[in-house]
């Protein structure tokens, strides 16, 4: 039950082998640029340590330890859609426990939510972009619930600023999303034969090379 409901996630995350080329392609290409982003929220969480206390990036080292083990292995999963999906859960679990652990205006940490799913966006298809947008907005809703309830209640804007600047930005990852989609098929189709040329091999090969890698000493 478990291994068919797993099939499934991984068919809605990844259709075919070319939604899986790219998400293997741009994760690639994205690994500095996202290494940067958490080397910053890092030290925006030790500045936050004054105002916020110590105790809420508790969380913190192994969320981070997870996550930097699914991006290594994510060469060796025959799934690495679901290695990605998994790094984006455990980054938002994290996240939200950290602003229930925080101490003085937590509240103010909710936005801090939105950067794993921009992440997703910039990877994987727009319907899987779309769903996590939705479970995001869910989980800054309950987050802030647990947190702050009283406040939250108050003076709404600290749930529905987060969750705008969410669905503003990732409509605006399906706009990049669409152009690089397109661009990939005009850059591998000839138009006038209709035929692959060479840039097709780009994201085939990097297919490949995932599926040649052995897997519990067997190849896939």
């Amino acid at each position: 039950m478990v291994a068919r409901l797993l099939t499934s996630f991984s068919r809605f995350l990844c259709r075919n082998d070319a939604e899986r080329g790219r998400l293997i392609d741009v994760n690639r290409r994205l690994r500095i640029a996202s290494q940067g982003s958490i080397a910053l929220f890092l030290v925006a969480g030790l500045i936050g340590v004054p105002t916020f206390g110590p105790q809420y990036l508790l969380p913190v080292p192994g969320a981070l330890a997870l996550f930097w083990w699914m991006q290594r292995s994510l060469r060796r999963s025959p799934r690495p859609e679901l290695r990605l999906a998994a790094a984006w859960l455990v980054s938002e679990v994290a996240i939200a426990a950290a602003i229930v652990l925080a101490k003085g205006p937590s509240l103010h940490l909710l936005p801090a939510l939105t950067l794993p799913t921009l992440l997703v966006s910039a990877v994987f298809p727009t319907r899987v972009a779309v769903a996590g947008m939705f479970a995001t907005w869910a989980l800054i809703a309950a987050t802030g619930l647990l947190a702050d309830p009283k406040l939250v209640l108050e003076q709404p804007p600290y749930l529905a600023y987060p969750a705008g600047v969410l669905g503003s930005l990732t409509m605006l990852f399906s706009i990049g999303r669409s152009a690089d989609l397109a661009s990939r098929a005009g850059a591998i189709v000839d138009r006038l034969t209709g035929a692959f040329n060479r840039a097709a091999l780009i994201p085939r090969l990097a297919e490949l090379s995932h599926r040649s890698q052995p897997l519990g000493g067997r190849w896939r």
